[in-house]
């Protein structure tokens, strides 16, 4: 009996905890990919787990679109130099980011760049704190 109860508590345990590790994956983005899209900021989430960006995207066309972005906590784009009050509704800023397997439109921010041009990366977490993340060449989607 006793092993019983045992091995439905693991189970319970197991089935409660593997929606989280799920939420934290990042299978969704393709990290492989590292573009950037210039927009202006709807809203900005400074929030642990997971921070976002919502982007008002005016394409080359006129068509106007919503793009909406995820990427660290609070606690970790802090480390990185950003503050909860460097972004507001109404800034114009362009967002390098993974985008998201699904589609165009979304993606996980990993940089911005203010209108007053000044640049900030998302930090990668290595042993022993965070490391910049190294700027490389990106294009822009059409």
């Amino acid at each position: 009996m006793r092993r019983l109860l045992l091995i439905n508590a693991v189970l319970a345990a197991s089935a409660l905890l593997s929606p989280a590790f799920a939420h934290h994956s990042q299978a969704a983005f393709d990290r492989t990919l590292r573009t950037h899209v210039v927009g202006t900021i709807k809203g900005f989430g400074w929030e642990n787990p997971h921070s976002w960006i919502d982007l008002t995207v005016v394409r080359s066309n006129g068509k106007i679109e919503d793009w909406k972005f995820e990427g660290g906590g609070a606690s970790r784009l802090e480390k990185s130099g950003w503050s909860k009050a460097m972004m507001k509704v109404g800034d114009k800023v362009t967002v390098e980011y993974n985008p998201a397997r699904a589609g165009l439109g979304e993606g996980m921010f990993t940089a911005i760049t203010l209108a007053n041009g000044k640049y900030y990366p998302v930090g990668v977490f290595v042993p022993g704190g965070y490391a910049d993340v190294e700027s490389k060449e990106i294009s822009s989607p059409q």
